[in-house]
C-alpha cells in the first residue's frame, strides 16, 4: 500500500498549531494595540507633518500675508496656528514645555517666511519628543478640552489638527497659485 505524500505546508502547519493560543493571547493581553500606538501615530502624524512643510517651504514669501476672504487666517497665520497647537499639545501629552514664541499671540507676530518655517519645524520636533517622553504608555489620563482623556487621545488630537490644516492649506495653496509638490508631475514627464 501506498502513503499519501504529505506537503511541507501541512507538516508546518500541525507544528504550529500548538502555539496558536499562545499567539492569540499575546494579542489579546491588552498591551498589543498600546504598543503599536506610538508608532501608527507617528507614521500619521509625519505624512501630514511632512506635507504641511513641503507646502510652508513651496509657497512664495510674498503670499504669506495673503488670505481667501478677509474673516480668516493668512497663509503664515495658519502655519503659526499649527505650530502653537503642536507646542501646547506637546505639553499637555508629555509636559514637555514648549518655548515662549509658541505662545497665542504667535500668529499676529511671526509672519516672516523663514521663521514661520522655523517655527513649524521646531513644533514638529516638540511633537516627536512628547513621543519619546511617553515611552509607549498611552494610558495615563490626562485633562484635556472635554475633560479626563487617555494620553492618546492628545495624540489623536495632534495628528487630526495636522491633517485638518494640511487639507486647509492645500486649498489655499492651489487658490495662491501654487501646486503642492507631490501632486507635480514627474520632471519631463506629463
Amino acid at each position: 500500500m501506498k502513503l499519501p505524500r504529505i506537503r511541507p505546508a501541512v507538516v508546518l502547519v500541525f507544528l504550529l498549531l500548538p502555539t496558536l493560543p499562545s499567539l492569540a493571547t499575546a494579542q489579546d493581553d491588552g498591551q498589543g494595540p498600546a504598543r503599536d500606538y506610538g508608532a501608527s501615530f507617528l507614521q500619521d502624524y509625519d505624512r501630514a507633518s511632512d506635507k504641511l512643510l513641503q507646502l510652508a517651504e513651496a509657497i512664495p514669501a510674498e503670499k504669506y500675508a495673503w488670505r481667501p476672504t478677509p474673516e480668516v487666517r493668512s497663509v503664515s497665520e495658519v502655519f503659526v496656528h499649527v505650530a502653537v497647537a503642536n507646542g501646547f499639545l506637546s505639553k499637555k501629552a508629555a509636559g514637555i514645555e514648549p518655548p515662549a514664541e509658541l505662545d497665542r499671540d504667535a500668529e499676529a507676530g511671526i509672519t516672516e517666511k523663514a521663521e514661520v518655517i522655523a517655527l513649524l519645524k521646531a513644533s514638529q520636533e516638540l511633537v516627536r519628543q512628547a513621543l519619546a517622553k511617553r515611552g509607549g504608555d498611552f494610558q495615563e489620563q490626562v485633562d484635556f478640552f472635554w475633560g479626563p482623556a487617555p494620553v492618546r487621545d492628545v495624540f489623536l488630537q495632534m495628528a487630526a489638527h495636522s491633517h485638518e490644516h494640511l487639507g486647509q492649506m492645500i486649498a489655499y495653496a492651489r487658490m495662491a497659485g501654487v501646486v503642492p509638490p507631490w501632486s507635480r508631475p514627474p520632471a519631463g514627464g506629463p
